[in-house]
């Protein structure tokens, strides 16, 4: 029964510990570009980025939750070129929401969500 208690009191505080390390990242605030946050950002992490036009490249990464500004404005990822605008390869436990893809294309490699 000790044990159990234990046991149960160890998995809350990794639960509550994890909660608290995970961090939101502004763009541009914090990183100029969508793909400076990202590169910054670990599992558990979100970066929201701010409405307007980026004109990049972005790479998903695992863990890593990407929201745009929301419903009511616009955040576009626009390449200018016929490269990928979005491209994730075997990403999982993510989100990517509330962009507009806009003069590119995007890439799903292993699409395991």
């Amino acid at each position: 029964m000790l044990k159990n208690l234990v046991l149960a009191a160890l998995a809350i505080f990794a639960l509550i510990t994890s909660a608290a390390q995970a961090k939101i990242i502004h763009v541009p605030a914090d990183y100029p570009t969508i793909q400076a946050g990202i590169d910054a950002a670990v599992s558990g992490d979100q970066v929201v980025v701010a409405a307007g036009i980026y004109e990049e490249n972005i790479v998903l990464k695992s863990g890593v939750d990407v929201l745009g500004a929301g419903a009511d404005v616009t955040t576009i990822v626009a390449t200018g070129s016929s490269l990928y605008a979005v491209y994730a390869r075997t990403v999982t436990n993510m989100e990517l929401n509330g962009f507009t893809i806009s003069d590119g294309y995007y890439k799903i490699v292993d699409k395991r969500y």
